[in-house]
């Protein structure tokens, strides 16, 4: 199922103005960061809304051509799902598990500078 433009937008929106609300330096998150950030937002708004997603495939695969009709009620709710899963505070918590992994690298890059300083020193 496809957002509409309008929902798409409002998703972007609704998006920057998390990261603005959070007042982060704006050399932290880069435009790739966010556009990374808004898809892993919307790829764990699909896996929350797994139940609504099999009951929707379930609902078109029994009403054939006719599924928009007949499957509107999950569709809503499918729909419904996806829209609460991509606010703010979801933003945020994929905000901050990126900045986590992005620390987490350059701990693990720094670390690995000083193992090889050391190893250098010692020859």
């Amino acid at each position: 199922m496809d957002l509409s433009k309008e929902d798409i937008q409002a998703i972007d929106d609704a998006t920057s103005d998390a990261i603005g609300r959070r007042k982060l330096p704006v050399w932290i998150l880069s435009s790739y960061e966010e556009k990374t950030i808004r898809k892993r937002l919307k790829e764990a708004a699909w896996k929350r809304c797994d139940e609504w997603v099999a009951e929707f495939v379930a609902c078109s695969k029994n009403a054939g051509l006719l599924i928009f009709p007949k499957c509107d009620s999950q569709r809503f709710k499918l729909h419904d799902c996806l829209k609460y899963y991509q606010k703010d505070g979801f933003v945020d918590e994929q905000i901050d598990i990126h900045l986590k992994q992005r620390l987490e690298k350059m701990e693990k890059k720094y670390a690995e500078q000083q193992a090889t300083k050391k190893n250098e020193n010692n020859k």
